[in-house]
């Protein structure tokens, strides 16, 4: 139940930074500075506050698998959601 979670979960962070890759991106590509950090000063909140809590959330289910089956992969992907937490 655990892996099935923390897999649920990395799939919702995962879907959640293409949608930032695919639609963000290219829109803040196509800003100019000043207005590209006018929008970072208005919706960075928004995006930390949706971001943050569900890597922190897929990190504890993939450790809490790891930690309930001691299997390998299940380690893997909790290091792999605290990396992609750490960088972001």
């Amino acid at each position: 139940m655990l892996a099935q979670l923390a897999a649920f979960l990395l799939g919702l962070l995962a879907g959640g930074m293409l949608v930032i890759a695919v639609v963000l991106v290219p829109f803040w590509s196509a800003l100019p500075p000043a207005d590209l950090r006018a929008w970072f000063a208005r919706h960075a909140g928004r995006t930390g506050a949706l971001m943050f809590p569900l890597g922190a959330a897929a990190t504890a289910a993939a450790a809490a698998a790891w930690l309930a089956d001691r299997a390998r992969w299940p380690a893997l992907a909790a290091g792999a959601a605290a990396g992609v937490v750490a960088v972001t």
